[in-house]
């Protein structure tokens, strides 16, 4: 049942304004005496100007007049000069130039290489939405490289432009390049070798295929062509050696830019002195190094050591370590995996591979346009940088938290900044196909919207798709990569358009409901994140007596949902006042900060195959935290059991007969209706976007109080079943929003609301409805010092 305040999705709207800056800022967490840099970039001219403000809700498109900020003094309040940075994408290996790289003359080069993304192949999208037409694969990938594109000077062992194996040489005056007869193909292992011989300035090329299977490329063989090349060419060696990409000019950081990059994994990958023959190749090419070769290997290159990291391994003498540089893929299977393990922490060697994509990211480098040390005397809060240019505006948004060790408050929101990080740039609008019949009997196809999008304006999204969601700028885990993976990996250190303010209904505008109305209340609060948990632990809730979720804590990694159950255990209070929250299981990188791993099963089934579902970053098995015998109910009470129920519209709240029970008074004092929630700012309703059902099944503790359930949803929803006929509902699970309230030990007790839409409700009628007063009742009686007691049956267990 939806009533006359429900908000239809429709098509994003536009401003006429077209956005011409936009910026991030690092770290996104600070306490006080920390600092944070602002980085920008201007796509037009004339100055642009800063200031700092305080946002207490970031909402302006449903209800404008409910946009609140708050303009602060700050030193870096004032104008500054426009410039255009740009981003350079692209994973790779680096290793320093060294002496014994340096003087090399004969040489040979080999890798097992497994191409994705070939040269002149069409886009490709396995399992999900199709991503901009720009991104397309470089016409040139480089595998191993001391070549600069800018002075072409150097060598390359590349993939061309007709998607065939070569070698590149060049002196800066002139190129030479050996070239294959047969184009690769996709998908396959082949194991490809280059010799280079000083004396005769020759070279060789070879490549054969590694078949998984017996039938596989029946009609490629191996090849092989040997040329010489004229003898004014000089062989150059200069700058790094590179795997996966060559160097392209200068950077925006301490190293060159990437160019030409691969998309693919490589494995093995070997350089010797001197050229090999046939028999030595294959030696060579082993996983254990050779002894009758030892002495003229310069680099034997391991993969399959230090998977958790950043770092890579040389076996040889001469300690050619190397860093991954914008978080490429790894815990893949290599040339050896032959389906015997499914964990790479088991067989190692079965994972020495490292996948590579055109547009990784980890780190924009951008220059810091200005920094802000945090005063002593500045509340906790949400706070943005606010710049100005011209008519065009953007936010860059940060969290102030308390002293570490220390509380302003009694209650603290805890900030769910990892999703906030996996929605990183999303650009959902999405519409789907209807076939309709007119008066006259013709029948058309046209397209209808079915969600929002969760940026504002139109301009926002050509922008987003013209600039930063291609190849141009980082991406979120809900995109696709050039060679149609799905991207497993984020992070906070470049511009994310989907966390600003005066933008839709979700992430961080959704969670300034929760700011707004605290302020209302009057209620004191600290702002804390999952960035500090994750570093910090239990130590950082056991400050406060209650802590709030936000409105979508979907991703959360092991060590949050630890500290999450300790709390707990200890007597805390917790409110979850969203849905579809400690969903997916989501991993910190060790090394990065800000980098987050996903790698997603279920309904993104054949994304990452069985054998990879395990993360690089700490090994966690990958997935949702429900199938790996952690389901949110056994924290929250409830959980999403029904995938994607994303409605269109959001529904009221029913009262059940728990509500009644003396446990829950406290909870519905002043409330007299039974139904509630037919009203809010998301959907139109309490209960909408994402739900979570009570599951004694899944986890819902027993003695668990089933307080409320939303109303049925108006079909079809967003999900995949979101096409199914009215007279097929029957097969499908309605999705329902569940309230829950449980004690807990030591004087704790959790309250749960399961829905998404929640937050969106509390402004409604200027703060005064049910939604507003049963969350005040909770969250009242839970800063209140008295225990809670559990009921007689749990007691005495």
């Amino acid at each position: 049942m939806m009533n006359d305040n429900t908000e239809s999705p429709s098509p994003i709207i536009t401003s006429g304004i077209p956005r011409t800056l936009v910026g991030y800022g690092w770290p996104w967490t600070v306490r006080p005496n920390e600092s944070l840099d602002f980085m920008v970039s201007t796509f037009a001219e004339g100055d642009y100007q800063a200031d700092l403000v305080r946002i207490i809700c970031g909402d302006n498109i449903s209800h404008p007049d409910m946009f609140k900020e708050e303009v602060l003094e700050s030193p870096f309040s004032g104008s500054y000069p426009s410039r255009h940075q740009e981003i350079h994408t692209g994973s790779y290996v680096e290793i320093e130039a060294a002496p014994c790289l340096d003087t090399l003359e004969s040489f040979t080069v080999q890798a097992m290489i497994f191409p994705t993304a070939l040269p002149n192949a069409p886009a490709k999208i396995l399992g999900g939405l199709p991503e901009n037409a720009l991104a397309r694969p470089f016409q040139t990938q480089h595998l191993v490289s001391r070549w600069n594109n800018q002075s072409k000077r150097g060598w390359a062992l590349q993939i061309e432009e007709q998607a065939r194996l070569s070698f590149l040489i060049g002196d800066g005056q002139q190129t030479y390049e050996t070239v294959l007869d047969q184009p690769l193909v996709e998908g396959q292992w082949f194991f490809v070798t280059v010799s280079y011989d000083a004396t005769s300035r020759t070279v060789c090329i070879t490549a054969s295929p590694r078949p998984s299977s017996p039938c596989e490329l029946l009609s490629w063989s191996d090849t092989s062509v040997e040329k010489t090349h004229s003898e004014t060419l000089a062989l150059i060696h200069e700058g790094p050696l590179r795997f996966a990409a060559c160097t392209d000019g200068p950077g925006n950081g301490s190293r060159l830019k990437p160019g030409s990059c691969f998309n693919g994994r490589l494995d093995r990958v070997r350089l010797t002195s001197g050229t090999l023959n046939q028999q030595q190749s294959l030696e060579l090419a082993k996983a254990e190094i050779s002894e009758p070769l030892k002495d003229r290997i310069l680099g034997f290159w391991d993969f399959g050591k230090g998977i958790d990291s950043i770092d890579v391994y040389d076996h040889s003498s001469n300690g050619l370590q190397g860093v991954t540089v914008n978080v490429p893929t790894r815990a893949v299977t290599g040339i050896d995996w032959d389906g015997s393990v499914n964990d790479w922490r088991q067989r190692p060697d079965h994972y020495s591979a490292i996948h590579f994509h055109d547009d990784d990211l980890y780190d924009a480098e951008w220059e810091k346009d200005f920094s802000y040390c945090i005063p002593k005397d500045l509340k906790s809060g949400i706070y943005a940088a606010r710049l100005k240019h011209g008519d065009s505006e953007d936010y860059i948004p940060f969290f102030v938290a308390p002293p570490k060790g220390k509380a302003n408050a009694a209650v603290a929101l805890l900030v769910p900044t990892m999703s906030y990080t996996a929605y990183t740039n999303v650009r959902w609008d999405s519409t789907r196909k209807k076939s309709v019949t007119d008066e006259s009997g013709k029948r058309s196809v046209i397209e209808e919207p079915l969600s929002r999008s969760v940026v504002r304006y139109a301009e926002d999204v050509d922008f987003l798709a013209n600039q930063l969601s291609c190849r141009g700028a980082g991406k979120g885990v809900y995109h696709h990569h050039t060679d149609g993976h799905y991207c497993n990996t984020a992070s906070q250190k470049y511009p994310n358009m989907t966390i600003k303010a005066k933008t839709a209904s979700y992430t961080l505008v959704a969670d300034t409901y929760i700011t707004d109305w605290l302020e209302k209340l009057g209620i004191a609060y600290d702002v804390i994140t999952d960035d500090l948990l994750q570093e910090e632990g239990v130590e950082l809730l056991n400050n406060y007596s209650a802590v709030l979720s936000g409105n979508h804590p979907e991703y959360c990694s092991a060590q949050i949902l630890d500290a999450i159950e300790q709390y707990q255990e200890k007597g805390g209070r917790w409110m979850y006042l969203g849905g579809n929250g400690y969903f997916w299981v989501t991993s910190a990188h060790p090394q990065l900060p800000g980098a987050i791993e996903v790698r997603k099963d279920m309904m993104y089934s054949g994304i990452h195959p069985f054998s990879e579902r395990r993360h690089a970053f700490d090994g966690e098995s990958a997935g949702l935290w429900s199938n790996n015998e952690r389901p949110p109910q056994l924290l929250m009470g409830v959980g999403m059991d029904v995938p994607f129920p994303f409605s269109v519209g959001s529904v009221p709240y029913d009262r059940l007969k728990d509500s009644y029970n003396p446990r829950a008074t406290f909870i519905f004092d002043g409330v007299e209706n039974k139904t509630f929630g037919d009203y809010g700012r998301i959907g139109g309703g309490a209960a909408g976007q994402e739900t979570d059902s009570f599951s004694r099944a899944l986890g819902s503790p027993l003695h668990a109080l089933h307080l409320a359930r939303s109303h049925d949803f108006s079909w079809p929803l967003s999900g995949p079943n979101g096409a199914t006929a009215e007279e097929y509902r029957i097969n499908v699970a309605m999705p329902h929003a569940d309230i829950v309230f449980f004690e807990g030990p030591k004087g704790g007790a959790t309250f749960s609301v399961g829905s998404m839409a929640w937050p969106g409700a509390l402004s409604h009628n200027n703060y005064h409805n049910d939604v507003a007063q049963i969350t005040e009742n909770v969250l009242r009686r839970f800063i209140d010092a008295k225990p809670f007691d559990l009921p007689d049956s749990m007691a005495k267990t």
